[in-house]
């Protein structure tokens, strides 16, 4: 029954594809990175200071993509609010991703490189709905569990999918 609204989504999954085929000719360094800056793995010391906790999903990413992330992660929390510019810096209700984005200039020398941050999230989220797609069909080994909520994710995706891509691509704007 859902056929139809995942083929819907052929346009999308399209540029998604010219945006990975775009990054991958770019052919950017990945750096080892904590791949998962969000409220649950951080903390506001009392000096001001930003803690990250939580490395076991630490890896290779785009410094962009995992601001990117950060960024959307923090701006939930904080109920979505929409950032503010203040003095040429991006400004959110927590100071976390503006850490964030300081110590990746401390380090490198420079801000992150924004263009093609969002193709990575993007794919997450499309990986996620192909994943239940086929759990659903019977294709993807499944627990009972996962295999009963697999249709339920893959109708509500091809819904908020579009959406949510459109949200990540307006944040890596906002951010650059």
């Amino acid at each position: 029954g859902w056929a139809d609204d995942l083929d819907r989504l052929q346009p999308l999954v399209e540029e998604l594809r010219a945006d990975l085929a775009d990054l991958a000719r770019r052919a950017e360094p990945l750096l080892i990175m904590h791949r998962d800056v969000d409220p649950k793995n951080a903390c506001l010391r009392a000096d001001g200071t930003v803690v990250l906790f939580d490395w076991d999903y630490s890896g290779p990413a785009l410094p962009g993509a995992e601001l990117l992330g950060a960024a959307i992660s923090f701006a939930r929390r904080g109920g979505g609010a929409e950032p503010l510019h203040r003095a040429g810096r991006l400004q959110v209700s927590e100071p976390c991703v503006i850490a964030t984005l300081d110590a990746y200039e401390r380090v490198t020398g420079h801000l992150p490189d924004m263009r093609g941050a969002a193709a990575p999230r993007v794919e997450e989220g499309f990986r996620w709905l192909m994943l239940n797609a086929r759990r659903a069909l019977g294709l993807e080994p499944a627990t009972p569990d996962q295999a009963k909520r697999a249709e339920p994710v893959v109708t509500s995706m091809c819904a908020d999918w579009p959406l949510g891509t459109a949200a990540v691509r307006a944040w890596a704007s906002r951010i650059a």
